[in-house]
């Protein structure tokens, strides 16, 4: 009876009282998106140079709301400080390197004297 005890305890079949693993969706989805819409806009600056209209876009109202996706983004990440994995540290920081450059970059190609 001892042993049939022991292997049921030495079993690693999962309890049913652990909750699943949380996983860091918000993050995956902001860093994605932001990801994605910059990428969209580097590839515009590099087919077209500076085509009408993204001067405006790059320093108007799309401009702050990537870049409060990326601060909501940030602001996640140091709450969540402990639980946060690689991929979301790389979406961040590839994020940030992002931004920098496309806010640069628009003032490079698309100032006209």
């Amino acid at each position: 009876m001892e042993q049939e005890q022991n292997i049921i305890k030495d079993s690693n079949a999962p309890t049913l009282t652990k909750k699943p693993r949380k996983r860091n969706l918000l993050l995956k989805v902001l860093g994605g998106a932001v990801l994605a819409i910059f990428l969209y806009l580097i590839l515009i600056f590099w087919l077209n140079g500076c085509p009408w209209g993204t001067y405006s876009i790059m320093h108007g109202y799309l401009f702050y709301l990537l870049l409060f996706f990326l601060l909501v983004q940030i602001a996640i990440t140091i709450i969540r400080r402990k639980a946060i994995n690689k991929l979301d540290k790389i979406f961040l920081l590839v994020n940030i390197i992002l931004i920098v450059f496309l806010y640069f970059s628009s003032y490079k190609y698309c100032i006209w004297d």
